[in-house]
């Protein structure tokens, strides 16, 4: 837990792990410790938070290459440990928790879907090692039949099956890209900046009610999810009817 500005958050991430039991984690995966440690950690906030009127931000820092693959995850229960991480923050931007997700690497797979995409604000560094998609490169094109060099080729047209940041901007789900001199190595500046921005996102979230609507609204929305935004339009009007 931090305080940030005048606002205490809980800072939450998935680090590589060179000596956990389960060898399939060993490179900052989500796997089954993960995935129920996350969960653990946001529903205690969500109940130490219950009679407080300001609830703590979740800043989820997410540099994920994937979800854990292996015959201990599989028969344990990832897709249970993984989904319970996700409930929990969902429960807990229902509860007032706002959830603000930073990009700063990897974002794959199910990784990404148990810890990041539920945020009800999106921050990512604008760098062209940021990598954010449902799925690895090598499976995505195992899965398509295709080479890699065909799945990159493809990228350039089609924006839902891109790698890169700037593609995943255009989807509607990041408010801020962030640019700085050097990702790697950033400068007092470049953290009060990116505190700023964080902070920014808190009140932003709140505003929205901690909803992920805010993606049908974004400046790219219009333009990229147009045909998303009629269909949830239709559905309303047919619901209204009825």
């Amino acid at each position: 837990d931090i305080i940030l500005g005048n606002r205490t958050c809980r800072v939450l991430a998935v680090t590589a792990d060179p000596h956990t039991i389960f060898p399939r984690t060993r490179k900052g995966e989500v796997g089954l410790q993960q995935g129920w440690e996350l969960a653990r950690l946001i529903r205690q906030a969500v109940e130490e938070d219950n009679d407080s009127p300001e609830k703590r931000a979740l800043i989820a820092v997410v540099d994920v290459p994937s979800q854990a693959y292996g015959y201990l995850e599989e028969y344990h229960g990832i897709f249970l440990s993984c989904a319970a991480s996700v409930n929990a923050y969902a429960m807990a931007r229902h509860a007032g928790h706002p959830v603000i997700t930073v990009i700063v690497g990897n974002a794959i797979s199910g990784a990404f879907l148990a810890h990041g995409l539920q945020g009800s604000h999106m921050i990512a560094l604008d760098d062209e090692t940021i990598t954010v998609h449902a799925m690895s490169k090598k499976s995505a094109a195992r899965i398509t039949k295709r080479s890699i060099e065909d799945m990159d080729k493809a990228a350039d047209s089609v924006a839902a099956i891109a790698y890169d940041i700037h593609s995943f901007n255009c989807l509607g789900a990041v408010n801020t890209l962030l640019k700085f001199p050097d990702h790697d190595h950033p400068s007092e500046d470049d953290v009060r900046v990116m505190k700023e921005k964080i902070a920014e996102g808190i009140r932003e979230s709140e505003a929205n009610g901690n909803t992920l609507d805010y993606r049908l609204k974004t400046p790219n929305a219009p333009k990229y999810r147009a045909l998303s935004i009629q269909v949830r339009r239709q559905m309303a009007e047919a619901w209204r009817e009825k």
